[in-house]
């Protein structure tokens, strides 16, 4: 039987999260038709980035096409909330117009994939660390020292030192927060394997 830190890390490994959600934003990329390779004004950008929208979370739901439309508007103030992120600042969406406009970083095609490669993030974050909060919840104290314990002796050197180093306690109470990285350390632990 599975040993509580391996249900944990098996319910966030990569194979079930970044590289899932990374396959489901590569479908969209394929299906998703784009006019040209750049765009001519905010409301083409806008009526673009709602559809990808709708058709990543439609995916990464479990559904096999976009969502219905919800409301363009409240749609739109999402989306920008993703650009605000990826271009930084309460006006990241004009960055990604100039971009989209100019055709440069790879124009149309580099902020959609920009977008949702960042939209993905965002919702497998909230998901992971659900998943992660709820099952701590459910461990003794007593367990989550021994979960922390082993996770450490299996995974501390892919940690910096800051990370490592701390205390017992610092790291009980913070491991959710370590857990929610987990999957990212594979990923580049895993990479720096291949290079």
């Amino acid at each position: 039987m599975a040993s509580r830190l391996e249900q944990l890390l098996d319910s966030i490994a990569p194979y079930r999260t970044l590289d899932g959600v990374g396959r489901k934003i590569d479908d969209v990329l394929n299906t998703l038709v784009l006019p040209a390779a750049t765009i001519n004004s905010a409301t083409e950008l806008r009526a673009l980035l709602v559809e990808a929208w709708r058709h990543v979370h439609g995916r990464v739901w479990g559904l096999h096409g976009a969502l219905p439309e919800i409301d363009s508007s409240h749609e739109w103030a999402w989306c920008q909330r993703v650009l605000n992120a990826v271009y930084g600042g309460q006006e990241g969406w004009r960055s990604a117009l100039e971009l989209a406009r100019t055709g440069v970083d790879g124009g149309l095609y580099g902020v959609v994939k920009a977008f949702l490669q960042k939209a993905a993030e965002q919702y497998l974050g909230k998901i992971i660390e659900a998943g992660i909060d709820s099952l701590w919840r459910q461990l003794s104290f007593e367990e989550q020292v021994a979960v922390t314990r082993e996770y450490m002796s299996e995974y501390g050197s892919l940690l910096p030192a800051s990370v490592a180093d701390r205390s017992s306690v610092d790291l009980v109470l913070g491991f959710p927060r370590l857990l929610r990285e987990h999957p990212r350390i594979l990923q580049r632990a895993s990479r720096i394997g291949r290079s």
